[in-house]
């Protein structure tokens, strides 16, 4: 924790994700505070340090992050996953029954 706050617009983010909550006067006393623990140094930043490296290595993927831009751009509402499978039902019965016209059994 001690590595993701540096400095107040840190701290400013962490609040709005919802992650950080703080009763203190202002944020540069939070900073302070985090800057002065040191419980954590040895294998809490090596720790980090992996699971940074794990993320960065996930996330320089292409296919990785146009699967996930997809999913949260255009499949937010379960809504939209039931609208394609029926669109996408109906496109295979289009298809059969021109196929089928086309070509009656005999």
């Amino acid at each position: 924790m001690k590595t993701l706050i540096e400095n107040t617009e840190d701290v400013n983010e962490l609040k709005k994700k919802g992650i950080l909550f703080s009763t203190l006067a202002n944020d540069n006393e939070l900073v302070q505070m985090f800057k002065e623990i040191d419980g954590l140094d040895d294998y809490g930043s090596t720790a980090l340090l992996d699971v940074q490296m794990k993320i960065n290595e996930h996330c320089s993927i292409k296919a990785n992050t146009w699967m996930t831009e997809l999913i949260y751009k255009y499949f937010r509402s379960p809504w939209t996953v039931i609208a394609l499978f029926v669109a996408t039902f109906l496109v295979v019965l289009t298809i059969l029954q021109t196929y089928y016209t086309m070509r009656p059994p005999k």
